[in-house]
């Protein structure tokens, strides 16, 4: 009778081919933010650390950014079929698969920045993991792809920071603007944490769906 679609470019392509807008919602997905919060003595000894183990994962630009920047310390946390296709990684990128969410937000405090980058495409743009993080307090780059370039109201450099998919260039110079400035790093995470608690929490997206 009705479709829901979180990401915002698959609820217009849903339009399109049904050629009924009454029938399709754009309902942003939301995430527990008291379950998902700020850690209260971080430890942030990863510099950069990646989450996902969906198909439209792009983890091969940070193997490309691990090699140019050795000193860098990386951590991916993803699944075998992700691994698969990552080729050989540099002795800098530590790759952890199945992890329990408990370890998940263990490592999510110990990170400086997260970085998820995602090839384009209409229904994932790391969303869950993007707004879980968002709540923890940290500052996180993401590719901006047709599912979240609208209607979850990020803004780059304010909440969180825009990558282009399939770009080394913006990845590093996103990262390079994270890692190189702890203080921006630091409101850039405080403004995260307040726009998933205000606009993206759990009570939103059933409230909206509902």
């Amino acid at each position: 009778d009705h479709f829901v679609a979180y990401g915002y470019a698959e609820a217009e392509w849903l339009r399109r081919w049904l050629g009924d807008e009454d029938k399709v919602s754009f309902v942003p997905f939301g995430v527990d933010t008291e379950k998902w919060r700020p850690a209260e003595m971080p430890h942030e000894r990863i510099d950069v650390l990646s989450i996902g183990s969906d198909s439209m994962r792009d983890f091969r630009l940070l193997v490309d950014y691990a090699k140019d920047h050795p000193t860098a310390s990386v951590c991916v946390v993803t699944g075998p079929e992700c691994v698969a296709v990552m080729g050989k990684v540099p002795p800098n990128i530590q790759v952890k698969v199945r992890v329990p969410v408990e370890q998940v937000k263990d490592l999510i405090a110990q990170s400086k920045t997260v970085v998820l980058p995602v090839r384009e495409n209409t229904y994932s743009g790391a969303t869950t993991t993007l707004l879980q993080c968002m709540a923890m307090g940290k500052a996180v780059a993401v590719s901006r792809v047709g599912a979240i370039s609208e209607g979850y109201g990020l803004v780059d450099g304010v909440n969180m920071r825009w990558m282009r998919p399939d770009s080394i260039d913006s990845l590093t110079e996103a990262v390079g603007d994270l890692l190189g400035d702890p203080g921006a790093r630091r409101r850039l995470g405080e403004m995260a944490r307040q726009h998933v608690v205000r606009d993206l929490n759990m009570k939103c997206y059933v409230d909206r769906l509902e």
